[in-house]
């Protein structure tokens, strides 16, 4: 059951650093509405370059309408 659902944008690199680090159940980095349109290319190559070093201690990590299986999408 999930509690906590913390939306962070994917174009400010330090909040999506310290998401991974708190205690939400549920962590969305958002590449659409709260990045601005010339940003939003810049952010999802960075999102995708820094997936790797993200880590989620064990969260689920499914794709956008995914209902199972753990998968991590950049």
């Amino acid at each position: 059951m999930r509690r906590s659902c913390l939306s962070v944008p994917a174009s400010d690199r330090a909040k999506v650093g310290k998401a991974v680090g708190l205690p939400a159940d549920e962590i969305v980095v958002d590449l659409e509405d709260s990045v601005a349109a010339d940003e939003k290319a810049r952010a999802r190559s960075e999102l995708a370059a820094r997936m790797p070093e993200l880590t989620l201690g064990g969260a689920d990590r499914r794709g956008p309408g995914e209902r199972g299986g753990h998968r991590m999408v950049p």
